[in-house]
């Protein structure tokens, strides 16, 4: 896997390959994406915060465990399909310098989506999050705006 060497903060995410790695998506990307098909893990770097990134109403931040991000980095791991020598495989340039899509392991679907595995990746640093249920972004966002969560 490329390192990112010097970035303080790494985004990571998944979804439906076609669609996501589509440079302009368009109404047959996304019908494609509501069947079930192959998945992507989209990996960037950045070199400034996440909330200068992307602004304060759209990011904020959750604070896990040293062990909590030992089994996030295990999770993340092992949502990328490898080769027989255990390499991740490339699936493209990603949008933004230096990132870049991954073939997941697994494959992506309406009941299988991008917030669904997000929430098991939040759920595997110890978030108190489930993934039962979520869908859509706002099923997420309620359990992490939950008392339970922070």
């Amino acid at each position: 896997m490329r390192g990112f060497v010097g970035a303080p903060y790494v985004i990571f995410g998944w979804g439906a390959h076609d669609y996501y790695m589509a440079r302009n998506p368009g109404i047959a990307d996304l019908l494609r994406a509501a069947t079930q098909g192959p998945a992507v893990m989209f990996v960037t770097p950045l070199w400034v915060s996440p909330i200068a990134y992307a602004g304060a109403a759209n990011a904020f931040p959750i604070y896990v465990s040293r062990a909590g991000i030992d089994n996030l980095l295990q999770f993340l791991w092992g949502s990328l399909a490898k080769d027989r020598n255990g390499a991740p495989y490339e699936a493209g340039a990603g949008p933004y310098p230096q990132s870049i899509f991954y073939t997941a392991a697994g494959s992506y679907d309406l009941s299988h989506t991008c917030n669904t595995w997000t929430a098991e990746a939040l759920h595997a640093a110890g978030v108190p999050v489930t993934a039962a249920g979520v869908v859509f972004p706002g099923q997420l966002l309620d359990q992490l705006r939950s008392p339970r969560s922070r």
